[in-house]
C-alpha cells in the first residue's frame, strides 16, 4: 500500500525538511500550513493546504480528502517565551488542535499512524546525575508551552489505549535553523560562527528527519 503522509506545520523547522525527505522515499505528501505567506516547493506527489489546527472541521475535511496512512503532528505554537504572554492561545493551538486532530482521526475507516512531536520542555530542570535523559525522567514543565506538550504526550497516549489509534511519540530537544532574513538572537548567534556552524546545522535538520524515519521504520517491524 502507498504511504500517504500528512504533516501538519509543515512551515516549520523540522516539517518544512520532512516534507522534502518523504517526498523523495517515494511518499505522497501533505503538508499543512497555518500561514499563507510562505514559499514552499514544487515537487511531484507534494502538496501543501491552509490548515488553522484550532479549526477541527478543516481538520477532518482534510482527512477525508486524502486519507492519510501517517499523520506526522508538527504543528504548534512552538515558543516557550509567547506561550507565558499568551497561554490560551498555546493551549488553543497545542492541546485542543491536537485533540481535534485525534478525534478526526478516530472516525476515519482506516485509522493513520500518528506520530506526535512533543518537547524536551516536558522534562523541566533536570540535575545533573539524571543526564543523559530517560523516558522514566519525571515531566514537571516550567511553562504553558511544556505543560501543552505534556497534555499533548497524554493524549497520544490515551487516544492509543480507548481507541487502538497506532501513536509514536518523540520528545524533541532543542534545536534552530537559521533562515534568511530571521531576527531571532538564537539564528544572529549561530550565522556570526560561519558557515561551518551553516553546514552544521543543515546536518542536523537532516538527522532529525531521518531519525523520525527511523524511529517509524521501528515501530513498523514485527516484534
Amino acid at each position: 500500500m502507498k504511504k500517504t503522509a500528512l504533516v501538519t506545520g509543515a512551515e516549520g523547522f523540522v516539517g518544512s525538511h520532512l516534507v522534502k525527505f518523504l517526498q523523495t522515499k517515494g511518499w505522497s505528501v501533505i503538508g499543512s500550513y497555518l500561514h499563507g505567506s510562505v514559499s514552499f516547493p514544487e515537487l511531484p506527489n507534494l502538496r501543501f493546504t491552509p490548515c488553522d489546527l484550532g479549526n477541527g472541521q478543516r481538520i477532518t475535511q482534510i482527512l477525508a480528502r486524502y486519507e492519510p496512512t501517517h499523520i506526522f503532528h508538527l504543528g504548534a505554537q512552538s515558543l516557550p517565551t509567547v506561550s507565558w504572554a499568551d497561554p490560551v492561545t498555546t493551549f488553543q493551538s497545542n492541546v485542543m488542535g491536537s485533540l481535534y486532530l485525534f478525534e478526526a482521526a478516530r472516525h476515519m475507516k482506516r485509522r493513520p499512524v500518528i506520530v506526535s512531536a512533543c518537547s524536551s520542555a516536558e522534562y523541566g530542570n533536570v540535575p545533573a546525575s539524571a543526564i543523559p535523559v530517560t523516558e522514566e525522567q519525571h515531566l514537571r514543565p516550567l511553562h504553558p508551552y511544556g505543560i501543552s506538550k505534556v497534555c499533548l504526550d497524554l493524549l497520544a497516549r490515551e487516544y492509543f489505549l480507548d481507541y487502538n489509534i497506532p501513536a509514536v511519540i518523540i520528545r524533541l530537544f532543542n534545536g534552530h535553523p537559521v533562515f534568511e532574513g530571521d531576527t531571532n538572537h538564537f539564528a544572529h548567534r549561530l550565522t556570526a560562527l560561519g558557515k561551518r556552524q551553516l553546514a552544521a546545522e543543515s546536518s542536523f535538520w537532516e538527522q532529525s528527519v531521518q531519525a523520525l524515519s527511523k524511529i517509524l521504520t521501528a515501530r513498523e517491524q514485527p516484534a
